[in-house]
């Protein structure tokens, strides 16, 4: 992913959460008109793609 796609948000971790989605503080972020997508901003690292269900 080039560096000017999406919007680079960086995390901070909900300490009182049990629940861990992101397991990295940053990602690049694309919303489309179904879908979130969280891309990482480096190699070896996780994307998330979240799809909204009607």
């Amino acid at each position: 992913m080039a560096d000017n796609e999406g919007l680079l948000c960086t995390f901070e971790a909900d300490k009182s959460s049990k629940i861990e989605l992101l397991s990295d503080s940053e990602k690049y972020l694309i919303l489309n008109k179904d879908t979130l997508d969280l891309f990482a901003p480096c190699c070896d690292r996780f994307n998330i793609h979240l799809i909204r269900e009607k």
